[in-house]
């Protein structure tokens, strides 16, 4: 269960951030989920506008985190995130990549569940 999401401030994300909220805390009632907006993920943030905030966010974000945000800027992050530097992840919409961020600049690529297997 996740203990943040972290949506970009745009419509559509959003509306997915708080559904998610709702399904989180109707599977649990005691449920303590944080929601927070966060521009860095915008469509118009540059790759640097995240970067820099997920380094000043690093220690605080919690063990499970959601993010929410739109393409292309996943498949960046993505890369980024892996160590490729560059968009290599074809990430369909409705996706979900599950990793552990090691670092502000590195994670470990857990599962990838593309659309069509949920």
């Amino acid at each position: 269960m996740p203990n943040k999401i972290v949506s970009s401030h745009y419509v559509r994300a959003l509306q997915t951030a708080e559904h998610l909220v709702k399904q989180a805390r109707k599977l649990d009632k005691s449920s303590d989920i944080e929601l927070v907006v966060e521009e860095a993920l915008g469509l118009a943030a540059p790759m640097k506008k995240f970067t820099d905030w997920l380094t000043q966010s690093f220690d605080e974000l919690p063990d499970v985190t959601l993010i929410v945000s739109h393409e292309p800027n996943i498949s960046r992050y993505l890369g980024y995130l892996l160590s490729s530097k560059t968009s290599v992840y074809n990430v369909k919409k409705g996706s979900l990549a599950i990793f552990t961020l090691e670092s502000p600049t590195n994670a470990k690529l857990n599962a990838f569940v593309p659309p069509k297997l949920m």
